[in-house]
């Protein structure tokens, strides 16, 4: 079975952010037909494809429906198969880091007994987790799990 494709869509035009979520979307079919995986995981694929082009264009929802169907689709590759597209890892673990900055912001702002320390810890939680995000990036590379398609959510 084959993956099917996204309808040709011309009333996207003047909505950048749609239209680059409708471009990142076809990539990743078309670096997904390159590879071989099981029917089931094409089936789910085919799926959120078909939901998307009987979607009218004109429904200012299809940019959510589109952007649902992507980390769908995603997630999927990544339970399933272990295939991560770039910069995956680094963006979850950058959500990560400032989920974990903001407690040792305070904490560092307790210690020294100054409250003006509190915003120090979102940027070193940010940049611990870019840190890991990208060693787990180029070891997905280096082990051949990672799509030559870029995610942004």
């Amino acid at each position: 079975m084959k993956l099917k494709s996204l309808n040709d869509r011309s009333d996207l035009q003047g909505r950048k952010l749609l239209t680059k979520r409708f471009a990142q979307y076809q990539k990743l079919m078309a670096e997904l037909n390159q590879l071989e995986f099981q029917e089931s995981i094409i089936g789910f694929i085919n799926q959120k494809t078909d939901f998307l082009n009987a979607v009218s264009i004109n429904d200012n929802r299809f940019g959510k429906y589109l952007r649902s169907a992507l980390v769908q689709i995603i997630d999927t590759l990544e339970k399933e198969l272990q295939l991560v597209p770039k910069n995956h890892y680094q963006n979850k673990y950058l959500a990560l880091g400032l989920v974990f900055g903001v407690p040792f912001g305070f904490i560092f702002a307790t210690i020294l007994d100054q409250m003006a320390f509190i915003g120090i810890g979102l940027p070193i939680g940010m940049s611990i987790g870019i840190a890991i995000g990208a060693s787990m990036d180029k070891k997905a590379a280096r082990e051949g799990r990672q799509l030559e398609v870029e995610a942004f959510y």
